[in-house]
């Protein structure tokens, strides 16, 4: 079973299956057209089915209730972090004005709440709908990504209004001395969501929670380990089911 924190987005389900195929939306790709952006909360959004998603990366340093996050830019510090942790990529407050901050996974299912109050972290079917509205794995790429930032042959569309950048992420080993490699990417978008990889190692339930990969090519669905810094993206429905 995959734990519940209440108010938070973690999800309380039975075991995921990767392959478990989300509610479909439909959309007619030929007369798409592109997102409008407004303002709910104060926050930029677009609507998307039954939902409200922030136009761009968390970038916040508290919980919601306002306890600060760690900020943690020491390799090692970072790959043993037990708590709520979060860095800018490569260490660098200029890359978080465009990108917003990496968290890791301790951040997203802290019972304080990452995202403000009445936000949640996108869940893994929040993605799974995302990527299915917009044409599945390989064609919703071009309707994430922004229209700029990403190499010339990668630019997308942006026609979801979500503007997503490629914002790398850390994917640190407990032996990863060298600075050089503590970080990745700048070359494709690693979001987080807030479902727990449920999946057993013999009786042992891994430390891993599924997110969604935006590269120059497609879209796919990945599970990452609790320590790895990454992207986050906050939603809210519109009205209840």
């Amino acid at each position: 079973m995959l734990f519940l924190v209440s108010g938070c987005g973690v999800l309380s389900d039975e075991m995921f299956d990767n392959d478990k195929k989300a509610t479909q939306l439909e959309v007619d790709l030929i007369d798409l057209s592109p997102n409008e952006v407004f303002i709910v909360d104060g926050y930029e959004v677009v609507e998307i089915g039954n939902l409200y998603w922030m136009t761009s990366n968390l970038a916040t340093d508290t919980l919601a209730n306002g306890e600060p996050i760690q900020e943690v830019k020491d390799t090692k510090a970072w790959f043993k972090l037990r708590s709520p942790g979060w860095c800018y990529y490569n260490n660098d407050p200029e890359y978080g004005k465009l990108y917003g901050k990496l968290y890791n996974w301790y951040a997203i299912s802290d019972k304080n709440c990452l995202c403000p109050k009445g936000w949640l972290v996108a869940s893994m079917d929040d993605w799974k709908n995302l990527i299915n509205y917009y044409g599945g794995n390989i064609r919703s790429a071009e309707f994430l990504r922004s229209t700029s930032v990403w190499p010339q042959d990668a630019v997308g569309n942006n026609f979801s209004g979500l503007n997503v950048l490629p914002g790398g992420y850390r994917p640190t080993f407990d032996t990863a001395d060298d600075p050089n490699i503590d970080f990745d990417g700048l070359s494709g978008a690693v979001y987080w969501s807030s479902t727990r990889d449920s999946l057993l190692f013999g009786f042992i339930e891994r430390d891993l929670a599924w997110g969604v990969d935006v590269c120059s090519t497609n879209s796919y669905i990945a599970s990452n380990a609790f320590y790895v810094g990454q992207s986050v993206r906050c939603v809210k429905k519109k009205y209840d089911e």
